[in-house]
């Protein structure tokens, strides 16, 4: 989205890859990475503002582990017990 966009337009990122302007300041990166690992681990940095759109197995590893982290927060009770 337009919040991370000017930090992944000025990131070195490891892999060849081009970025598709959008309305309103966003970008959509696109790029061949190796494995899923070191990518994973970028867009989950930026939390809500990063979509993975593309790319099969990214997305379905960026569900996987995006569900498993919303179960730990999915019995509001036992979060506010602590």
């Amino acid at each position: 989205d337009s919040t991370t966009a000017p930090y992944a337009r000025d990131r070195i990122w490891p892999f060849d890859m081009t970025f598709i302007e959008e309305p309103g300041g966003a970008v959509i990166l696109q790029g061949k990475v190796r494995g899923t690992a070191g990518i994973m681990r970028e867009l989950l940095s930026w939390g809500h503002h990063a979509v993975v759109l593309g790319g099969p197995e990214l997305l379905a590893r960026m569900a996987e582990e995006v569900q498993a982290m919303a179960a730990h927060y999915a019995d509001t009770k036992r979060c506010e017990e602590g």
